[in-house]
């Protein structure tokens, strides 16, 4: 599981908040000074700022308790929200908001085989208040929750039926709205955010062979990126015409920006992932507005560590690789098949190796090695190194004497995409 963190930050400073290996719930400053704020802490939590300066926090225990922790006057204070009799956690996907002296969580509940979506008022001088059931909901889809410019919060959900819904709530977050989302039911993924001049969506959907990340504004459709996890975690942080879009795949974190509201949008980057996702409030020159995002916490111009990026390579080029050389189908082929089972390989990677932009030289020295052999596949006699059949001995010991991580290890300054040469943008 990803570790969530959370920063809030203010025009003079920020704070982090997170939970370490010893289940401790912990505040670090600027300075790097860092407390234990709770002990037997779970990894589910949120907390906002509000206007007034004071930082209130839902947190799990290991137990299953829910906390409310609030710091006000450099004085913390906690308080039992909700108990579990079960002693386990049950509790999960938290988003706190506020609204005057009230706050209010939103978070997925487990009872008796079900997951329910509930909504929790309460405000410091009432914590009795009896959390509400919104709906019945798949666990495995998380919900978002955007505020609309004019004060009302809309929650997008899955319900247990399948059924995409929008739940709307006043300002005071009493229900005013319930309606069916007419969508694809391939849309696996889907966030929405106010960007201050509208709302917008990011979502994560079917499109023919492929998944899709896609970006919606009013009635226009924009694709991002193709060959993304059906399962990838998607942020969208946006203010007016900037919008930055995060998705993560296994170890990486990708980024795509648009400058203009969305009319286009730069070519998806690496990020560095070290802890995995921040969730990021604000607060400062927009007093009590709040916007509620995962980020990485590393500048967007870092690149992916090399050796990760190449242990994520390696997996997949080796399985490729071996198929063409261990399996007997593919010894008649002919020149073009050849280069096409090739193309297919680098498709492969691109797709299930997360959404890379380059593959390793070692394909390329595969595309070499059909090159320099008229007939590569028809001089296979039997699949194995010590006996391969080429004349070519530069292609003979390609094989005998190099191995794929050797192969990818090289030390070119040119990688191979799609047939085409590009500059090798990571350090090897």
């Amino acid at each position: 599981m990803i570790k969530i963190d959370l920063v809030i930050t203010s025009n003079q400073s920020s704070l982090c908040f997170f939970t370490d290996e010893k289940s401790n719930f912990v505040m670090s400053s600027d300075d790097n000074d860092s407390m234990i704020i709770m002990e037997n802490a779970g990894c589910e939590f949120d907390g906002i700022c509000d206007k007034r300066g004071i930082l209130h926090f839902l947190i799990q225990d290991n137990n299953g308790t829910l906390f409310y922790i609030r710091y006000d006057n450099k004085i913390w204070k906690k308080y039992n929200l909700l108990s579990s009799k079960e002693k386990k956690n049950s509790i999960s996907h938290i988003h706190l908001l506020s609204s005057g002296n009230s706050l209010c969580a939103f978070y997925v509940m487990e009872h008796q085989g079900k997951f329910m979506l509930i909504k929790h008022m309460f405000s410091p001088d009432n914590l009795r208040i009896t959390p509400s059931v919104i709906d019945l909901v798949d666990f495995r889809k998380d919900f978002c929750i955007c505020t609309h410019p004019d004060g009302s919060t809309h929650l997008y959900y899955r319900n247990a039926g399948g059924k995409r819904r929008e739940t709307i709530f006043d300002k005071y977050f009493s229900i005013s709205s319930s309606v069916d989302l007419y969508d694809n039911d391939d849309t696996y993924v889907m966030k929405v955010v106010n960007s201050g001049a509208s709302v917008i969506c990011a979502s994560i959907c079917a499109r023919k062979n492929h998944t899709a990340l896609i970006f919606k504004k009013d009635d226009t459709e924009k694709i991002i990126t193709f060959a993304i996890a059906r399962n990838a975690q998607l942020s969208m942080c946006a203010k007016n015409d900037l919008i930055d879009i995060y998705w993560q795949e296994g170890n990486f974190i990708m980024h795509s920006e648009s400058k203009n509201g969305g009319k286009d949008f730069s070519k998806p980057k690496f990020f560095k992932s070290e802890k995995g996702f921040f969730k990021y409030k604000k607060t400062g020159d927009m007093p009590g507005l709040y916007k509620s995002e995962y980020i990485c916490k590393n500048d967007i111009d870092s690149k992916p560590s090399s050796e990760r990026y190449l242990t994520n390579q390696n997996k997949y080029i080796k399985k490729g690789v071996n198929t063409i050389l261990k399996n007997d189908i593919y010894h008649d082929m002919d020149s073009s098949q050849f280069l096409q089972k090739i193309s297919q390989i680098e498709k492969d990677v691109e797709r299930i190796g997360i959404g890379v932009d380059k593959i390793c030289i070692f394909l390329d020295r595969l595309v070499q090695f059909k090159k320099d052999t008229e007939n590569p596949m028809r001089s296979f006699s039997v699949p194995d190194k010590n006996n391969i059949g080429v004349k070519n001995e530069d292609n003979i010991k390609l094989f005998e004497n190099m191995s794929i991580d050797d192969a990818i290890k090289d030390n070119s300054d040119k990688m191979i995409f799609m047939g085409k040469e590009t500059e090798n943008e990571h350090t090897v």
